[in-house]
């Protein structure tokens, strides 16, 4: 039986993922065998936010295919 529940909360990284509340709740998820899967951020190439730099989540971003059906153009999307 597989519960999926959404959340859309983020921010910008201020401390050590270890200290921070929202990347604790997201360790906190893991070991109870829930998987968080977060968003890399609006930032862009400027950096990952949180709680995407938390290890114990997938982090998930996007990228500019620059319209081609080939990878070896792909460019991470600003």
């Amino acid at each position: 039986n597989i519960q999926v529940a959404n959340m859309s909360l983020g921010g910008t990284v201020l401390q050590s993922w270890r200290d921070d509340p929202l990347c604790q709740a997201v360790e906190n998820a893991h070991r109870a065998g829930i998987s968080v899967v977060a968003s890399a951020g609006n930032r862009g190439k400027h950096g990952v936010t949180r709680p995407g730099n938390c290890p114990c989540a997938i982090t998930v971003g996007a990228l500019n295919t620059r319209g081609t059906p080939a990878r070896s153009d792909d460019v991470m999307a600003t």
